[in-house]
């Protein structure tokens, strides 16, 4: 996991200020946003000068064991709360607006969708009260407002200023102490370092989502091969699971075949579940596309009314997402993933090592990072690559060829995998522009030719409605989901 500065409360106070916003001024540098350090820095200095001056009013017994952690990514959520400080008793999430004088409806949203996505996303945060407080430092005294009900783990928002931040920390204190059941299970490292693992209530929202969806019933109405290849995936990973072995599928289609509804119907069928919950989630390096369809099912239940916005907006989140952001996380971890099945979205498009090196400063490319990660499931696992073609491959996307290289190195390291594969994988077929995944069929790899694997049926003029039925609900990406039809 990432994150620019931490420390315990008692050092903190006393640390250079200077010294704590060069390194987080580094973190930043190091992460390509050097237009950001004018006025990130000026704010920074501003937020760490007040809560040193703030924990210096403290006891030393007041904030035993309180630890301060500044720009925390949340695992595998994008999303990085500006100071997260832990306590025996609840976890508080605190974020600032500095010279605002109101406290804005984005910026309340903000702090609590942090909160959700503590609550529903970390592991060590499971049954920890959380403490949400929004810090808008030129608001008029009147207006501040400390939490006084609790919901489902989660504080009430605190609302305040800078001048009140200090009290609004000591009564959420004693509010903490007095409703807390449980303590901090764990020291601040092992909380830096959790595993994202959602909350079995955010995947039965999920489900619920994707069911009730208007892009589903658009994807079955006009594809019925979609039914067949979703079936067949099923199939292998019910198979995998039995059997306890690895394996990986490339799911290949002409264009306009429907493989990204195919690897979201899979990803969401309800027979790919186990009694801890959901199996799967969907990778793609598609910025746009993975907006238009978190947006498009959010708003359709919003809509209908079948889910709270914060817990619809959370669910559909936790199984679609980056596959960079997705291997970042667990590349400097020993962890596994919670998801047995991971789904790889325009799989052609991996980075190969060279544009690895580029852009992430590692040796190894995309598919075989994933594929090693992975691996670390002793039992099984599937990883089911959507292959396209008629695409042009651009620089450090390492195509079909590079997927092949990366299944011979980790073949039998530490376990053989399983390969199952439409004709087109191993015949260079018009579907993937005529590359193709060995040049040579491997004596040693485990291949299962299925026809089933492959989409046939060009539904192109139907995923048009689906194009014209987003841009209809005014979702802001539609437009650029029309090169993807």
């Amino acid at each position: 996991m990432t994150y620019h500065f931490d420390s315990s409360i008692d050092e903190f106070v006393f640390k250079d200020s200077s010294a704590i916003v060069g390194q987080l001024a580094l973190a930043i540098s190091s992460q390509g946003h050097e237009s950001q350090y004018s006025s990130q820095i000026r704010t920074w200095e501003k937020e760490v000068k007040l809560l040193q001056d703030i924990f210096q009013t403290f006891s030393a017994s007041d904030i035993k064991n309180w630890h301060i952690i500044f720009e925390y990514e949340l695992p595998r959520r994008q999303k990085r709360p500006d100071v997260i400080i832990l306590t025996p008793k609840a976890i508080f999430v605190i974020e600032f607006k500095y010279g605002c004088t109101l406290f804005e409806a984005s910026a309340k949203w903000q702090t609590m969708d942090y909160a959700f996505n503590i609550r529903d996303f970390h592991e060590k945060s499971k049954g920890i009260l959380i403490c949400p407080v929004l810090c808008a430092t030129d608001v008029p005294q009147e207006k501040v407002v400390t939490a006084n009900s609790c919901n489902d783990f989660i504080l009430s928002l605190s609302l305040t200023n800078a001048y009140s931040l200090g009290k609004t920390i000591r009564c959420l204190n004693q509010t903490s102490q007095q409703l807390a059941s449980s303590i901090m299970c764990c020291d601040a490292q092992s909380w830096i370092l959790s595993n994202y693992k959602p909350d079995f209530s955010i995947i039965e929202a999920a489900e619920q989502a994707y069911e009730n969806k208007n892009i589903r019933d658009i994807s079955y109405s006009f594809a019925d091969n979609l039914s067949i290849t979703t079936g067949s995936i099923a199939s292998i990973i019910s198979e995998a699971k039995n059997q306890n072995r690895h394996c990986i599928c490339f799911v290949t289609g002409i264009p306009g075949a429907g493989k990204t509804l195919a690897g979201l119907n899979v990803v969401h069928d309800p027979s790919i579940r186990s009694a801890q919950g959901h199996l799967g989630t969907f990778l793609s390096g598609n910025g746009p596309l993975v907006r238009v369809l978190k947006s498009a099912i959010v708003k359709d239940q919003k809509e209908q009314g079948n889910v709270k916005l914060n817990t619809s907006s959370g669910a559909v989140t936790a199984f679609t997402e980056n596959v960079h952001v997705f291997l970042r996380t667990y590349r400097n971890s020993a962890n596994k993933p919670p998801e047995h099945v991971v789904i790889f979205d325009e799989a052609q498009r991996a980075w190969d090592v060279d544009q690895m090196r580029r852009k992430q400063a590692i040796e190894i490319s995309e598919s075989q990072e994933l594929l090693e990660i992975m691996a670390r499931f002793p039992d099984w696992c599937v990883v089911v690559a959507l292959v396209g073609g008629g695409q042009e491959i651009f620089e450090g996307e390492a195509g079909l060829e590079e997927w092949g290289k990366s299944i011979q190195k980790i073949n039998m390291n530490p376990w053989p995998w399983s390969v199952y594969a439409s004709p087109e994988v191993l015949n260079g077929g018009e579907a993937v522009a005529g590359h193709k995944l060995f040049s040579n069929l491997p004596a040693e790899i485990n291949f299962y030719e299925k026809h089933e694997l492959h989409l046939s049926v060009n539904v192109r003029s139907h995923r048009a409605q689906l194009y014209y039925f987003l841009k209809s609900t005014g979702i802001p990406d539609a437009e650029e989901m029309e090169r993807e039809i």
